[in-house]
């Protein structure tokens, strides 16, 4: 079970580390709906590893990166309405 939380941490973090060179370079905008997912996705798998791992603070910040897409998600929504 231990090769599953290592995947899991690993692809969350490849999604993660993507997404930000997809906005860095401007291939995806800012904040937008897709970048805000991959984000959520990325951080929730990453997430998972480190809270098998019992790393707290890992764990908090994964916790804060899916808040703040969240926040980030609501406020495109309300933009668009």
């Amino acid at each position: 079970m231990e090769i599953f939380y290592q995947a899991v941490g690993w692809i969350g973090m490849a999604i993660i580390v993507v997404t930000y060179y997809y906005v860095t370079t401007g291939v995806w905008g800012v904040h937008t709906r897709k970048d805000e997912l991959f984000n959520i996705i990325g951080s929730t798998l990453v997430g998972i590893n480190v809270y098998h791992a019992h790393a707290w603070p890992a764990f908090t910040l994964q916790v804060v990166w899916v808040a703040i897409a969240l926040i980030s998600i609501t406020k495109f929504q309300k933009k668009k309405q």
